[in-house]
């Protein structure tokens, strides 16, 4: 199983596309001035599918979780255990474990439907198997997707580097999200 690793995320939704689009400009133009402290850190294209396996997962916990396969560009895939959620005066809580895949994994995991789970040598899939009550002889259907088009800066005008997990300093991350719905767009910045 995954390490366990306590992660806060602040998020801000952006009205319109017109802010969105300029918010990322400034930053941008902030990012050609070295002594800014903004570094553009690469912009990456990821797809997020949420699969379930006869319901069994939505209706396993009472709260909210889901099962995620996220492939990106930029070479990161994941299979990833969200939830339950706790929702106490507008702020989330979730427990998250998660690991990285090959692409071929993930694009099977996220397409290949009628792949038995007990084909996959990855314990975090045996942790949902037991989680959940899946069925480890079916495979998993799709039950939504969206795409994020993420811009990152890495924010080094900040006086103190947080330390990352694996103990290296590092600037925190800005991110500015533009995620794609079928139903519409919408905007957000993280940090």
């Amino acid at each position: 199983m995954a390490s366990q690793t306590v992660e806060i995320e602040i998020k801000k939704r952006i009205g319109s596309k017109d802010a969105y689009s300029d918010i990322e400009q400034r930053l941008l133009n902030l990012s050609n001035h070295s002594e800014s402290g903004v570094v553009f850190a690469g912009k990456a294209t990821q797809i997020d599918v949420f699969v379930d396996q006869d319901g069994k997962i939505r209706d396993s916990l009472p709260q909210f979780s889901v099962l995620r396969i996220r492939r990106a560009d930029n070479g990161r895939n994941v299979i990833t255990i969200k939830g339950p959620t706790i929702l106490i005066s507008g702020v989330a809580r979730a427990d998250e474990d998660e690991v990285s895949v090959d692409i071929d994994i993930a694009d099977s995991l996220a397409s290949n439907y009628e792949v038995p789970l007990s084909h996959y040598n990855i314990p975090l899939l045996n942790h949902a198997v037991q989680k959940f009550g899946l069925d480890p002889s079916k495979g998993l259907n799709p039950v939504g997707q969206y795409t994020t088009i993420r811009s990152k800066f890495a924010m080094k005008l900040w006086e103190e580097p947080i330390w990352n997990a694996t103990g290296r300093k590092e600037s925190p991350i800005l991110e500015l999200d533009e995620t794609v719905y079928d139903f519409g767009r919408a905007f957000e910045i993280e940090v």
